[in-house]
């Protein structure tokens, strides 16, 4: 079982020392922080560039010295916005929804394998050239919870024991490699009721997909809950080998080739009255859309079709401020939420007025339900992401982004990092500096290399540990860096929305990047 990452592991938590728009100072000072770089100036509190916007395209908003499109040859043009209309039952629904749903893919991609039990071994076949594999697990009967060493758990799905072609041991659930970028595949846990696993996702499978694509042939699994590693697991509570789960195979064929595009759902579940037609025409909402498509547009991809959803009155109720980062499980707020998003190949965000809870002592701003996210399948407990947009229309916004006094910059930061998440990326580093992603070109931040020394000493505590911050990651020490990275778990003083090029092969393998 693998439930080692921090409760951030698919959210982005701001300390609220480090936030301008939450009331924490900074908005509207005369300093820069950072300080102005690339000669360009201060002027109250922002760094003002000599970059026009109009020589950048669609995706100009500029940057110190120059427009921010880190990838050569690629200029999104602006994505077509639609009103979608109202989504979703008219009445509450009763009870806990958990629906088994299908995939929006042609049939060509689809292996559908059929309704296997826990501990059955399945296999399916890879076609030459393909990009990248996802195994969907969709639960028909299974627990909700377990119980390890007094710790509730969910019940979260995985495959175990995936095996290539050449009989090579890609991922087995119970061994964690000392260095995750060495592993053939990584899997974050936290996903019960439906299980999302792609694979390439470290850096060593991108390497070994790079030349051919993953490797075709007759590949092999096991049908697996953590209910079920939980009958062998000294300590653990509430093991049964009787969970059934829906199982399919969805490919990509060809190569990742720059540049793609990534159709978005927007539901409007916030309560500040923009509904799906004002939006298409906001001043907030397009400035927004502008500083996702910049940090897209790093990597080569553009938003295409932009589609905004209304709620029913009772969703809108329930879930605008219902939302606890504390509370993930399929029951919950969050969970029942995501049932809502439609079946189609969009990268869904759920738009709310504000997100609870959260461990970290500051304020969270954006929760996934997976990592990745089930893509091209809507209406489960996990299709989609939560983004705050309480500070959309709030802060000024100039010709740079910037999220820390922009509020239309905030939300497209956090609805970025959010994607990043559903498409496949985990935290570079997380909250603890112990644990990163499984890439090897992404900055780590070590804790006891990077924190004062006063606070080395609590570097993985179980209980009370030292958190990294933007200031102890964003230092010249190859081993403190990061912090300028989209996917860093905190939004602070270095934030830079920075993406590398293996970050954005994962992007690319995703399903829904077209």
């Amino acid at each position: 079982m693998r439930f080692y990452r921090p409760v951030l592991v698919a959210s982005l938590g701001v300390l609220c020392v480090l936030a301008a728009l939450h009331g924490c100072g900074g908005r509207g000072s005369g300093t820069c922080e950072p300080a102005c770089t690339n000669g360009a100036s201060c002027v109250d509190g922002q760094c003002a560039s000599t970059c026009v916007p109009s020589a950048c395209g669609y995706d100009g908003i500029c940057v110190d010295g120059g427009c921010a499109r880190a990838h050569p040859g690629v200029s999104c043009p602006p994505p077509v916005l639609v009103a979608g209309g109202t989504v979703g039952p008219a009445t509450p629904p009763q009870g806990c929804q958990k629906p088994v749903r299908p995939t929006a893919l042609s049939p060509a991609q689809v292996q559908e394998l059929g309704v296997h039990p826990v501990g059955r071994t399945v296999s399916f076949n890879v076609p030459q050239n393909t990009a990248s594999v996802s195994i969907v697990s969709q639960a028909v009967t299974a627990p909700e919870s377990i119980t390890y060493q007094g710790q509730l758990l969910d019940n979260s799905v995985v495959p175990d024991k995936l095996f290539a072609p050449d009989g090579v041991l890609w991922f087995d659930d119970n061994v964690f490699p000392p260095d995750l970028a060495d592993a053939f595949a990584e899997y974050g846990g936290g996903s019960p009721v439906v299980n999302f696993f792609t694979i390439p996702n470290t850096q060593r499978a991108v390497n070994i997909a790079r030349d051919g694509g993953v490797p075709p042939g007759t590949w092999q699994f096991r049908v697996n809950d953590y209910s079920y590693e939980c009958l062998a697991i000294s300590g653990c509570d509430g093991g049964t080998d009787a969970g059934n789960y829906d199982v399919k195979v969805l490919t990509k064929p060809g190569s990742p080739a720059r540049p793609g595009t990534l159709d978005l759902g927007i539901y409007l579940v916030q309560n500040n009255g923009m509904d799906s037609g004002s939006a298409l025409s906001d001043p907030h909402m397009e400035r927004m859309l502008k500083s996702l498509t910049t940090l897209f547009a790093q990597q080569g991809i553009c938003p295409g079709t932009v589609t905004f959803y209304d709620v029913p009155a009772w969703a809108q109720a329930r879930y605008a401020i219902g939302i606890d980062a504390d509370f993930t499980g399929p029951c919950d707020a969050i969970s029942q939420m995501f049932t809502l998003s439609q079946d189609n190949r969009s990268l869904n965000l759920f738009f709310v007025s504000a997100i609870s809870g959260g461990s970290s002592g500051g304020s969270v701003l954006g929760i996934d339900g997976t990592i990745p996210g089930p893509s091209t399948i809507g209406g489960t407990v996990h299709s989609g992401a939560a983004v705050s947009v309480d500070d959309l229309t709030a802060g000024t916004c100039g010709y740079i982004v910037s999220p820390l006094v922009c509020g239309a910059d905030e939300v497209a930061y956090i609805a970025a990092h959010e994607a990043g998440h559903w498409l496949g990326l985990f935290h570079t580093t997380e909250a603890t500096g112990t644990f990163w992603d499984p890439l090897a070109d992404t900055p780590r931040c070590v804790c006891q290399s990077c924190v004062p020394p006063a606070s080395i000493a609590s570097c993985g505590n179980a209980s009370n540990p030292t958190l990294v911050t933007s200031s102890t990651c964003g230092n010249a020490k190859p081993e403190c860096g990061g912090s300028d990275n989209l996917m860093f778990w905190l939004l602070g003083s270095s934030t830079g929305g920075k993406l590398t090029p293996v970050q954005g092969e994962v992007l690319y393998r995703n399903l829904a990047v077209q």
